[in-house]
């Protein structure tokens, strides 16, 4: 069974939804509500975008809190992967780099990389993750100036052997890959 706050017929428990008919305590879980469809997702909750995407300057996108300056946000995984790298750097903060298979460029890899999370990412090197699984929360840690998330997108024709390099692979538009979602 579920615990959590309840909104309706829903319950929502570890970043996920669970569902059941009002005359009904036996809840399922709710896939729909976390994923836009059923491979890719959105890298958090707010939309919010603070800063775009720059090949000479910005290597990704920010996406500020819902409530600004308010840490705590969810931040999900873009799609399924084996996680790379999770750990704390200077500039990045708390961060989590996964590997993916690249869905827009056949037998090539892409390296999604979540940094400046509130506190250390909850999946570890060499873990599997589902698309959509909560990896973390939105924060202000590393060089930041405020709450946000900064999501980036690294393409590779091998695999990323390590997730420690952070410019490993080329920088990439996240865009093209967030219109899948």
């Amino acid at each position: 069974s579920a615990s959590g706050s309840v909104a309706g017929n829903t319950v929502t428990s570890s970043g996920n939804v669970y569902w059941a008919t009002s005359s009904s305590s036996n809840y399922q879980r709710w896939e729909a509500v976390l994923m836009g469809n059923n491979n890719y997702r959105w890298p958090t909750e707010s939309r919010n975008v603070t800063n775009e995407y720059t090949e000479s300057s910005h290597l990704g996108i920010d996406y500020g809190a819902i409530v600004p300056r308010v840490d705590g946000d969810q931040v999900f995984a873009y799609t399924e992967g084996t996680v790379l790298y999770a750990g704390y750097g200077n500039n990045e903060g708390n961060t989590i780099r996964i590997q993916h298979n690249d869905p827009l460029n056949s037998g090539k890899y892409i390296r999604t990389q979540y940094m400046h999370l509130s506190s250390p990412a909850l999946y570890s090197k060499g873990q599997d993750v589902s698309a959509g699984a909560l990896i973390g929360y939105m924060g202000n840690t590393g060089n930041s100036t405020g709450t946000h998330l900064h999501f980036e997108v690294r393409r590779k024709n091998s695999n990323f052997n390590s997730g420690n390099y952070y410019e490993d692979g080329t920088a990439v538009d996240p865009e093209p890959y967030l219109n899948l979602t």
